[in-house]
């Protein structure tokens, strides 16, 4: 029974050894290659590139009369994050309103919101 124990043991950090090694091998060829290829393109970078004239404005913003600098915002927001090969497809207003104006129940809990948080810690009326 000890024999098989001891047995058990070995095989155990024979195994472990094994995947652990696998590890750092593959931990080092992975750091290899990002110095090799070095990294991706730096905000600066991006930033930097001449921005593309767009030829139209999206169909959501024609359809929801979307001003087109918001556009551009969105889609130099886009292209920096992703990178310089990313393409805007469709803008959709969340909630269906592309009113600047908040609707009303928005206003009153920005303003229940606002009273609370000036008031401190205590309770309001009518409030959670």
């Amino acid at each position: 029974m000890g024999v098989q124990i001891a047995e058990a043991v070995r095989l155990t950090l024979i195994g472990m050894g094994v995947v652990f090694s696998s590890l750092v091998v593959l931990y080092l060829v992975m750091v290899l290659i990002a110095r090799l290829i070095g990294p991706h393109a730096k905000a600066g970078d991006v930033a930097a590139a001449p921005a593309a004239e767009p030829k139209a404005e999206p169909k959501a913003a024609q359809e929801h009369g979307i001003d087109p600098e918001v556009v551009a915002a969105i889609t130099a927001a886009v292209r920096a994050t992703v990178g310089p090969g990313a393409r805007l497809r469709r803008i959709r207003v969340a909630g269906g309103r592309a009113s600047a104006e908040p609707a009303a129940w928005a206003l009153a809990g920005r303003q229940w919101q606002m009273a609370r948080n000036a008031d401190g810690p205590r309770k309001m009326q009518g409030g959670r």
